[in-house]
């Protein structure tokens, strides 16, 4: 329903040459160069929020170091969770095909 108010919305968006470009992280990473990386934007928002709670400047630091972790390490984590939850659905399905449908051969993708 809501695709309804919104289509007409993209559909002018588009229409705008400063708006209708392709923005995503390979592009901003090329844009922009180092501060691209994930590190680096972690870092740089780590310290804008540690700066902004007013706590002192070690904890911005602190903070600054802790989301450059976050950001340069849990994309991969999320991504090999997924997979690993991915790959036991896949073996489930293919013993569950075998077995009650007597399906010998079964590519899952």
């Amino acid at each position: 329903m809501i695709a309804v108010i919104l289509h007409p919305i993209d559909e002018l968006l588009k229409k705008i040459p400063l708006l209708n470009k392709q923005f995503d992280a390979d592009t901003l990473k090329e844009k922009i160069g180092v501060f691209g990386e994930n590190a680096v934007m972690g870092a740089i928002i780590g310290f804008a929020l540690g700066a902004a709670s007013g706590n002192g400047i070690k904890y911005a630091l602190t903070l600054s170091v802790q989301a450059a972790t976050a950001f340069n390490f849990i994309p991969y984590g999320i991504k090999n969770y997924f997979l690993k939850l991915y790959h036991q659905f896949q073996k489930q399905y293919l013993t569950l095909c075998v077995k009650n449908l007597k399906i010998v051969k079964f590519i899952l993708v």
